[in-house]
């Protein structure tokens, strides 16, 4: 089962904020938002990234939805604390 990536997560008026690290690279403190057709975005203060994702489809947290935004948000911590730089910086 894919879950949507939260860590221990508090009410924001963005969405949540996460009080510990998660597992997909997002440091505590960073803020998180999904959304009724699978949009989702999160803030990482810390490493200075932002991510978006917008579907629009249902149901809420489908199993493929919530497997591409794991996927596109571990791939990009594997970018930033790898060392890589992202093409064109």
């Amino acid at each position: 089962m894919v879950r949507l990536s939260v860590g221990r997560c508090q009410p924001a008026a963005a969405g949540c904020c996460d009080t510990a690290a998660v597992s997909t690279g997002r440091s505590a403190g960073s803020l998180a938002f999904a959304g009724a057709a699978n949009e989702y975005f999160w803030i990482d203060p810390a490493c200075r990234v932002a991510g978006v994702l917008l579907m629009q489809y249902f149901p809420f947290c489908d199993h493929a939805a919530l497997a591409t935004f794991s996927a596109l948000e571990t791939g990009i911590y594997g970018l930033i604390k790898g060392g890589q730089r992202v093409r064109g910086r």
